[in-house]
């Protein structure tokens, strides 16, 4: 269930993820809502069969030796059942908003990690404190509530059954000294429905299992049984022979999913000739990321086309087309792992040869070869290695190598632009393509 959760998560669309799913939610569901499944369906559901087992039996037993005694005793069952149902169904509501909280909670401090320098030079620890500290005071009061409800029912079945125990006392010495039943057979109906009471009290947990286990993998199957507007993992749509890389996109509009009153963009057209290089320039907000966006095809537009070769790209199939895109992000994150498998993820196929040539047009090759393993140096990634190995998303691009390539450079002015394109730093080199920009106007 783990790895089909984890399965359906990455298969869903970007649209879907910045509306529906948080990164704390994914992890919360791997780590703790599919344990409470597990539990459920393993030694809690082996637990309740026995229970029930035990409470069926007792009374059979008891039916068969002194029917009036556990004629007597089933009368008061039904309260046993309703008291464990309001219990039951009390502590799944307070589960699920227990773990709303706590997902919250891990959501704020992963934020918070993620982002440490800038909390750190903001002196936010304060306040980053205090948010997690208000996201954890819900889930602990909660807990009490979730405490109080648990021990509310549990002292509710155990009085309601020791009220039974006093009855069939009463009762059963009734039937001995009136001579409708001997002292052996009331022991023995006694004590089987006696324990079968005890028994049907003990699968209390057991169920109140099931009812957490039930919110739990409701949250799990609602990401596993979405089905994605656009299937990455289609084997459906075309795969061009060639690509010679020339893009297009005609009469744009577009708004994102989380914010669809805000245009983006507004009948915006762009054309990029196979071969040359282009930047986009434009105030913060303006879309020169949603072009990228629109490009890798994580988002449709509204209306409009994406054109590459001449072919609208709703049309190709979606893993062929991000194959020949190289794509290096305004804020890339490297895996934990070593620079020469960072880089690989461009093309896990890579001879040695090509990752060195990758990193020497990317100007990342220099410094690598000073690190004590080289490309072989692996750690923490920000830790091990710092910021600067963040330009390894580049030779990673770089290796495919793409018909189209694509950098993102945050606060860049067009002067800076200029410089880096004519000194050759920071960014990567094709050879036999031209430089030019495209302002993105505002909308």
């Amino acid at each position: 269930m783990r790895i089909k959760y984890l399965e359906a998560a990455l298969s869903q669309d970007i649209q879907f993820v910045d509306t529906e799913v948080r990164t704390s939610d994914v992890v919360y569901a791997i780590n703790t809502d599919s344990v409470m499944v597990q539990d459920a369906i393993s030694e809690k559901l082996g637990n309740f069969i026995h229970y029930m087992a035990t409470f069926v039996s007792g009374f059979v037993v008891g039916f068969t030796a002194v029917w009036q005694l556990a004629l007597v005793t089933l009368a008061v069952v039904p309260s046993i059942a309703i008291i464990g149902a309001i219990h039951t169904i009390t502590l799944a509501k307070l589960s699920s908003k227990s773990q709303e909280a706590l997902s919250e909670a891990g959501n704020i401090a992963e934020q918070t990690i993620a982002q440490i320098r800038t909390v750190l030079a903001y002196v936010g620890e304060s306040r980053a404190l205090q948010a997690y500290s208000s996201a954890l005071k819900i889930s602990q009061k909660l807990g009490y509530k979730t405490g109080f409800s648990k021990g509310l029912g549990l002292g509710a079945t155990y009085f309601t059954v020791f009220c039974c125990y006093a009855l069939l006392l009463w009762y059963g010495g009734y039937l001995v000294r009136h001579h409708y039943t001997n002292g052996g057979l009331t022991i023995s109906t006694m004590f089987s429905v006696m324990i079968g009471g005890l028994a049907l009290g003990q699968s209390a947990p057991s169920m109140s299992a099931f009812a957490k286990a039930r919110v739990a993998a409701g949250i799990i199957y609602r990401i596993i049984d979405h089905k994605p507007s656009v299937d990455k993992n289609s084997e459906s749509g075309l795969e061009l022979d060639s690509v010679s890389g020339q893009l297009e996109l005609k009469n744009i509009e577009f708004s994102y999913p989380s914010r669809p009153d805000v245009k983006i963009l507004n009948n915006f057209t762009l054309t990029v000739p196979a071969g040359k290089t282009i930047a986009l320039v434009g105030s913060s907000g303006s879309g020169k990321s949603t072009v990228a966006s629109l490009i890798e095809r994580f988002y449709d537009p509204t209306s409009g086309q994406v054109m590459l070769d001449g072919r609208d790209i709703k049309g190709l199939n979606l893993r062929w087309l991000r194959k020949q895109i190289g794509l290096v992000s305004q804020e890339p994150a490297l895996f934990a792992t070593t620079i020469k498998e960072n880089i690989l993820l461009g093309r896990p196929d890579a001879y040695m040869g090509e990752i060195e040539e990758a990193a020497l047009v990317s100007n990342a090759h220099s410094f690598i070869i000073k690190l004590p393993d080289a490309y072989d140096t692996q750690g923490e990634i920000g830790m091990a290695f710092g910021d600067l190995l963040k330009t390894l998303w580049a030779p990673g691009a770089t290796v495919v190598p793409p018909r189209t390539f694509k950098s993102k450079l945050a606060h860049l002015r067009f002067p800076d632009f200029k410089e880096l394109h004519t000194s050759g730093k920071g960014s990567c080199k094709h050879p036999g393509r031209d430089m030019g920009s495209n302002p993105i106007p505002k909308t």
